[in-house]
């Protein structure tokens, strides 16, 4: 790869192995200083410096099966052959949280804290370990000590692009998409040969409906990645969300080569979604439970395989499903009191099970919360039908339609494949 020629005129073989190991892992493109090195509570031994360059390298490409479980048995043997090693511990935290976001496990997400906490009582000055501490106190609704942290980890590395992305999603959060777009921006040209920044970027673009944008964005990601299944599989995520007919076929495509690469939760999550939008509910069904055979923790793919049983009018099924994403949507209200979504899909699922009080209470603390996010909105259609209460179906369509939702999604939505014979409603979609 190349070669590095290392002097200390001091004769000091400490800092002499520093440099050596900081020039090496820069030839294999992995973020390492001599600092980095010798900021570590003491001295390393040099064993525990060669784990924590090999888990860097399986966590480069985090999305490959496999090499997460290998970072985060590496790290343990680096935290092993060395206890004051914080750089290990810190690692470990972010191998751990990048765990729990594959499958929402929650016990991932303690295991990330107690390592990076670890890390911060053997040296408080490495500025991704309050990164990932960010993540995960975020991930648990501590939204203020994340956004603590974040700032205190741009505050030791102003050039760090894991503390500009958790910035950017601070700044997203709070509604300033402006500043929230350059930082995503300034991340990924921080780090050109990453795939990693592209893809955060291209997430953020999709989330707000640049559609095009992320796509060109998920593109170069794949550039640097050409094997990378996460990366198709947001891809096809994204092909799917433009509510374009004409893209779900190159949505079809990523995801199967995702799963090809690896299947996981969320292809099969987004496939089946997909088959459902296409009204393809035994394929839908099929893929759904597929993806809740590896995780079944998340309420969104149980409500998909409730709405898929409906539509197949299995209602047993159907029932079933509604056992299980009851109590996951309720625990996700208690943690994010602020998220109309939430309440929204709360009101859903009760409506479906003809808990008429439930519905309409937590329908109105999502209106409050949000009263003309189009998502809702189009939530609140649906609940509205579930209850029979069809004039309050056609004007949550119609208000939905008014804050911008594609007519497409009123057309694709299970719920509401009855009303759509309605004049009124016919109207509307013209």
């Amino acid at each position: 790869l190349g070669s590095a020629d290392v002097e200390d005129p001091a004769g000091d073989l400490s800092t002499l192995e520093d440099e050596a190991v900081a020039r090496l892992a820069r030839l294999m493109n992995l973020a390492v200083t001599a600092d980095m090195l010798r900021n570590t509570g003491g001295h390393v031994n040099p064993a525990a410096y060669e784990d924590y360059l090999t888990a860097l390298g399986y966590m480069q490409r985090y999305d490959k099966p496999g090499n997460l479980d290998q970072a985060i048995a590496t790290l343990r043997n680096a935290v092993k052959t060395d206890p004051g090693f914080a750089l290990g511990y810190g690692e470990l935290g972010e191998a751990w949280r990048r765990k729990y976001v594959t499958d929402q496990n929650p016990k991932w997400l303690a295991e990330a804290e107690a390592s990076a906490q670890k890390a911060v009582q053997l040296d408080n000055s490495i500025a991704p370990v309050y990164v990932t501490l960010g993540w995960v106190h975020n991930t648990m609704g501590q939204h203020d000590l994340a956004l603590g942290e974040f700032q205190h980890a741009y505050s030791l590395d102003p050039r760090s692009a894991l503390a500009l992305t958790g910035m950017a999603h601070v700044d997203e959060d709070a509604g300033k998409l402006a500043e929230a777009e350059a930082a995503y921006r300034k991340a990924a040209d921080l780090q050109p040969n990453n795939w990693d920044g592209f893809d955060n970027l291209a997430n953020f673009l999709g989330r707000h409906e640049k559609y095009d944008q992320a796509i060109a964005e998920y593109k170069h990601s794949l550039q640097l990645a050409p094997d990378n299944a996460q990366v198709l599989l947001n891809l096809g995520g994204t092909y799917i969300d433009t509510g374009d007919p004409k893209l779900l076929p190159d949505a079809e495509s990523c995801l199967k080569r995702s799963i090809a690469l690896q299947p996981t939760f969320g292809a099969y999550a987004n496939l089946g979604a997909l088959y459902s939008r296409e009204h393809r509910y035994e394929e839908a069904a099929d893929q759904t439970r597929k993806a809740l055979e590896l995780n079944d923790k998340n309420y969104l793919v149980w409500d998909n395989l409730r709405s898929d049983y409906e539509s197949l009018h299995q209602p047993d099924r159907a029932e079933e499903a509604r056992s299980h994403e009851i109590p996951l949507v309720e625990q996700a209200a208690r943690q994010n009191p602020r998220n109309a979504d939430i309440f929204a899909k709360l009101a859903d699922v009760y409506a479906s099970g003809h808990q008429r009080d439930k519905a309409l209470s937590m329908l109105r603390t999502a209106m409050a919360l949000a009263p003309d996010d189009p998502g809702v909105l189009v939530t609140a259609a649906d609940v509205y039908e579930y209850l029979g209460d069809r004039p309050q179906t056609i004007a949550s369509i119609e208000k939905a339609l008014h804050h911008g939702v594609p007519k497409q999604q009123i057309l694709d939505d299970p719920e509401l494949q009855d009303v759509l014979q309605d004049p009124p409603v016919r109207a509307l979609l013209k």
